[in-house]
């Protein structure tokens, strides 16, 4: 037994050597930490999973896909407190602080920056999602919506074919005070999939700094404003998006017009579990 064990560490090592992603999966109680360790990729945190039972391997395998998405659609990272995490800095990626006058924020420490109606912030969505979307992520903005915008509606952000239909949105609704997430579907009778949130966001366009965040899996979308959780809303199965569009940031519904919008932070993570760890407290 022993041989063999040391026969599944030296195949590890060898596909790791290679560049492939190993996971160890220990199933029941009577499993060896250490083994699982010495298998599978660094860090063992990421790359060790359990499983009670053989009954509950899909969940595991839902875990496995969601790494290994991560692993090849988010390979940029994002500086968060003393480590970092996965994901896209939009403000970064879509050049938002060069074209647009920085701010102050809603700390003396943090600068924002503030769209003009002639601050087209447009980028090739391949430059920003060079893999697509991850089936799992976490979308995050802080922003501050005032006058006139506070009672329009537009995408706070989307990604556009290139025939200009939306196949990823976040959608404000200043009139009826709801936000609005637009992705892909299935359906071949349908071109796309909406699902509101009603309740909870009349805050959201009282010309204050909030932060709204989305968590968004496969099968469904959760809301937040200022860290409270609002509402979760199913969703039917999603595609993946085509990359030959551009990414859009505070646009009119249905034109390439500008919305004003201040912005402090525009933030996409690979890993859900972000959504627990990020706070309004900035």
């Amino acid at each position: 037994m022993a041989n063999l064990r040391m026969m599944w560490v030296d195949a590890s090592m060898e596909a790791r050597a290679q560049g492939i992603t190993v996971f160890a999966v220990g199933v029941g109680s009577e499993i060896t930490t250490s083994e699982l360790v010495s298998i599978a990729n660094r860090p063992s945190s990421t790359y060790v999973l359990y499983a009670e039972d053989y009954t509950t391997i899909d969940r595991i395998r839902d875990s496995m896909e969601q790494k290994l998405c991560e692993e090849s659609v988010c390979p940029t990272r994002i500086p968060v407190a003393s480590r970092d995490e996965k994901g896209f800095e939009l403000m970064l990626g879509m050049n938002i602080q060069k074209k647009a006058k920085e701010i102050p924020g809603s700390l003396i420490s943090e600068a924002a920056y503030a769209l003009t109606v002639s601050t087209d912030i447009t980028e090739n969505t391949r430059d920003i999602f060079p893999e697509g979307l991850p089936p799992s992520y976490v979308f995050v903005a802080t922003l501050r919506v005032k006058g006139s915008s506070s009672v329009l509606t537009f995408d706070l952000w989307r990604v556009l074919s290139k025939d200009k239909e939306i196949q990823a949105a976040v959608t404000l609704n200043g009139k009826d005070k709801t936000v609005i997430f637009t992705t892909t579907t299935t359906s071949i009778t349908e071109k796309e999939q909406r699902v509101t949130f009603k309740a909870g966001f009349q805050t959201l366009y009282d010309g204050k700094w909030h932060q709204l965040k989305l968590l968004v899996r496969p099968r469904q979308v959760s809301s937040f404003l200022d860290d409270q959780p609002l509402q979760e809303i199913m969703m039917k199965p999603v595609e993946p998006i085509y990359i030959n569009g551009e990414t859009q940031v505070a646009k009119r519904r249905g034109t390439d017009i500008t919305v004003p919008v201040e912005l402090q932070k525009l933030r996409l993570y690979c890993d859900p579990h972000q959504s627990e760890r990020e706070t309004a407290c900035e």
